[in-house]
């Protein structure tokens, strides 16, 4: 359990650290992509101005040869903010490492493995990150003008917001409201999820273990949507049996009340109601199965990547009175810290 805190401490260290180099004070820049009317090419730059019925490009902010396209020249149009894809490399590799490295020293307590499972463990899932992140770094919006001005108009609220000459009054922008969260992570329970189990020669269950969670949600306002959560948290069996294993499955949902904390750190409350199940089976055979209400209480600390993409800390505590098929009844209860990336959906366009 020490070491488990240890690597939880310097993970949240190194989001920290992550965090604070792409925080600053500077203006924000935007790169954009412009493909003109009837042309194969396709023109990058610096997103440096929207007006009224164009927008102008520079190759660099070093540069002074601006480039004016007007709505009637663009048939498409797509923005990303400059360096994303870097910021998605470093934040996903470390957080992957970091949530390898939690789930390599829970895979077991027999000492001369737990080396060999972290390393594994951080390195397969550091490689996962890695990629995840530079796929979430690349993901640019599009803005499929195709020569209209209608459309033209509709886009330059978020056009505006992404140039880099600052336009006021600023139009009102597209806001994805819809969102997904898996994360994975480490999960402590509070004790065995049921008493006089029926297995001979039962050795007790090992409260430190893994939670994986999914959730899909809908914020109605910037501060206050629904979400529903599936979570399963996995323990193992005490010894050597690795095959025996205690699974607490909860399906919920609750809502949600967000508070951001600046322009990129938002933080949200989720108290949830549902369904829980505590089971434990022996490879692929359940046999001792429990049912019944489960509530849940979890806060985020989430990292605004881009407007599709956060980075999140999800804290939580899922209690659930038991009834056993097989008899008898217990309460589940568990701990959870995981960690992972919100993918928000938006307009099909965007």
């Amino acid at each position: 359990m020490k070491h488990t805190f240890l690597a939880i401490v310097a993970l949240v260290t190194c989001f920290t650290i992550t965090a604070q180099e792409n925080v600053s004070s500077k203006k924000k820049v935007y790169e954009a992509w412009v493909k003109p009317v009837n042309s194969f090419d396709v023109i990058k730059g610096v997103l440096y101005e929207t007006g009224d019925s164009s927008v102008w490009l520079v190759p660099s902010l070093q540069s002074d040869r601006i480039t004016e396209f007007q709505f009637n020249n663009i048939e498409l149009l797509k923005v990303r903010r400059e360096k994303s894809v870097r910021r998605g490399l470093i934040a996903g590799s470390v957080l992957g490492t970091g949530t390898g490295v939690i789930l390599g020293l829970t895979a077991t307590d027999i000492a001369f493995l737990k080396g060999f499972f972290t390393a594994v463990s951080g390195l397969y899932f550091g490689i996962i990150g890695l990629g995840t992140g530079a796929i979430a770094g690349s993901v640019k919006d599009r803005f499929p003008v195709r020569t209209s001005y209608e459309n033209f108009d509709k886009y330059k609220g978020s056009l505006q917001y992404y140039s880099y000459v600052d336009e006021k009054p600023v139009l009102p922008k597209f806001v994805h409201r819809g969102f997904i969260d898996p994360s994975f992570g480490f999960a402590r329970a509070g004790g065995e999820f049921a008493a006089n189990v029926p297995v001979s020669n039962y050795p007790g269950m090992n409260t430190n273990g893994f939670s994986y969670k999914g959730g899909v949600g809908y914020f109605f306002t910037n501060y206050f949507g629904v979400k529903w959560t599936s979570i399963d948290n996995v323990y193992s069996v005490e010894g050597y049996n690795i095959s025996m294993q205690w699974s607490f499955h909860s399906e919920l949902i609750g809502p949600v009340i967000s508070l951001p904390a600046s322009d990129k750190f938002r933080f949200d409350f989720m108290p949830a109601a549902g369904y829980s199940s505590a089971y434990l089976y022996d490879g692929s055979e359940e046999f001792y199965t429990g049912n019944g209400f489960g509530l849940s209480f979890s806060g985020k600390m989430a990292y605004i990547m881009s407007k599709r993409w956060n980075v999140s800390a999800i804290a939580g505590y899922t209690t659930s009175k038991q009834k056993y098929e097989q008899g008898g009844t217990g309460k589940a209860n568990a701990l959870d810290i995981t960690f992972g990336l919100d993918y928000k959906f938006g307009k099909k366009s965007l």
